[in-house]
């Protein structure tokens, strides 16, 4: 029971976070803070079941079988006996409401130090390099040094609990003894039965500590089952929404494949990121979008594939509201590459064919590869399509990494393609042969490339320029070059640095 209620839970757990709202809870987080969180939530839910059925109620009906015994023997020391028990269950609820906070506290302690972990390991490189090992593991100590406290103080108090609780078994040890001697002296009982009810009195005693310290360590698991099901209870994103519309994109159509009136949005801690956003874009456009960091490119891109939602104005894809369209035809219809591609642990092949919705033969697989301008360093130093990759792609240079995705959109067959940054990472010579094999791969879809790189976007049939959330140029490569604004002054910076070279 224990290990298939651990094993649907993670599952569950698992499940709900990837379709939990990116901009809300997720964005709080630190990827570590939240492993330890639900590693220690199952062991806490695993931990109350085995404390319940293994520990738990055999100790229970060995405590009433001795009650039992004891009233049969003799009500009156029976009924002293039992008298223990509330004053036994008043000591451990006021220890499990005193303790409470602390335990939360020592919980949210080791997030911290996980969290901590995991961002160290993730900069480890930058790390050695800066040479800021001790300045990291100092903070790391601070850490453990307040956990240290906090737990000493934890330790403290359960120590002065547990003494008042072994008094309260000894004061009416004391009565139960005292009042068997007693009835002895007065003929009610006989000698032998001191001994007698002094087992009896131990009988319902030992399971009794027994009991305290299972109420107690199921008090600190109840806590991390809280933690559980408040994951699980995390309100999912809407774009998971079941009525969610699956299209289907008829040939020949031109209407607008994207259109957006009035758009804004914003973070709950941030001001406005975009900022009345009006466009269209009309199927088999190549559309261009620059700005300077921070002005809303990306979260436009985001608001498109339904990562984050606009708080006001009106977003069209295919003709039918955005907030309408499923998630399935949002992985069907549009691929996506990003400046830093998802490359996880596994083979080169199952990297590339990450996502695809349809069977890739070998032929297919080979020249998404080729196409990607990585076919020749798979067969070479990475190993074949069976080479391994490790996690984050970690053993892979920064444009292998953004050629694997490149790769993985090739064998796709989307309506729209949006990249972002995707050649950021790689060479002059790299970059325009897959531009040409880009376009023409996707001759006739929609295609939206975010880029700094300004040469990259000559063939583009129209740019969108982004300062501050808002869209203030629009026009070709050539007719903005020409234009006094952003885009001129973006062309001028570069010309200057080329000239330095």
């Amino acid at each position: 029971m224990a290990t298939q209620t651990d094993k649907e839970q993670t599952v569950n757990v698992i499940e709900r976070l990837l379709k939990t709202d990116i901009g809300g809870f997720l964005y709080q987080q630190q990827i570590g803070s939240l492993h330890g969180r639900i590693f220690r939530s199952m062991q806490g839910l695993i931990r109350i079941l085995k404390l319940t059925f293994l520990e738990f109620m055999p100790i229970f009906f060995t405590a009433i079988a001795a009650i039992i015994i004891a009233f049969l023997q003799k009500p009156l020391l029976a009924s002293v006996m039992i008298l223990v028990i509330p004053t036994g269950l008043f000591l451990i609820v006021k220890q499990i409401s005193s303790q409470k906070g602390i335990r939360v506290a020592l919980l949210r302690g080791k997030e911290r130090v996980d969290g901590k972990v995991v961002e160290m390991l993730g900069g480890i490189e930058t790390i050695r390099v800066l040479n800021t090992a001790p300045f990291e593991v100092n903070k790391v100590e601070a850490i453990a040094e307040s956990q240290r406290r906090i737990e000493m103080r934890h330790h403290v108090y359960m120590a002065l609990f547990d003494a008042t609780k072994y008094l309260n078994e000894a004061f009416f040890y004391i009565i139960v003894i005292v009042l068997s001697i007693y009835l002895a002296s007065q003929g009610v009982i006989s000698r032998g039965d001191i001994l007698v009810y002094s087992i009896l009195f131990l009988s319902i005693t030992n399971p009794l500590r027994e009991i305290h310290k299972i109420l107690d360590q199921a008090h600190e698991s109840s806590i991390q089952v809280n933690d559980l099901y408040n994951l699980l209870n995390q309100p999912l994103d809407v774009s998971f929404n079941k009525n969610g519309l699956n299209l289907r994109i008829r040939s020949g159509i031109k209407q607008p494949v994207i259109s957006a009136k009035n758009l804004y949005f914003s973070y709950a801690d941030k001001e406005g990121i975009l900022k009345n956003i009006s466009l269209q874009i009309k199927r088999g456009e190549h559309i261009g979008i620059v700005g300077v960091s921070g002005c809303g490119k990306t979260t436009f891109i985001h608001i498109l594939l339904k990562l984050v939602h606009g708080n006001k104005g009106e977003m069209y894809l295919f003709n039918e509201k955005l907030q309408d369209i499923s998630r399935e035809t949002i992985a069907e219809k549009i691929a996506y590459v990003p400046q830093k591609p998802f490359i996880f642990s596994g083979t080169i092949k199952a990297n590339i064919l990450y996502g695809c919705h349809r069977e890739i033969s070998e032929d297919e697989l080979i020249e998404g590869a080729k196409n990607a301008r990585i076919l020749g360093e798979i067969q070479g130093a990475l190993g074949g399509f069976s080479g391994r990759v490790t996690e984050n792609g970690n053993n892979l240079s920064g444009g292998q990494r953004q050629r694997l995705a490149i790769a993985r959109v090739m064998l796709q067959s989307p309506e729209l393609i949006i990249f972002d940054e995707a050649t950021s990472a790689l060479d002059n010579t790299n970059e325009a042969i897959i531009q040409q094999n880009i376009e023409r791969v996707f001759k006739g879809k929609t295609i939206i490339s975010i880029a700094h790189r300004l040469t990259t976007l000559k063939s583009a049939d129209r740019i969108l320029v982004f300062d501050a959330g808002k869209i203030i140029q629009e026009g070709n490569f050539d007719s903005l070059s020409k234009t006094k604004g952003l885009f001129q002054d973006f062309l001028l910076q570069r010309n200057k640095v080329e000239a330095k070279k």
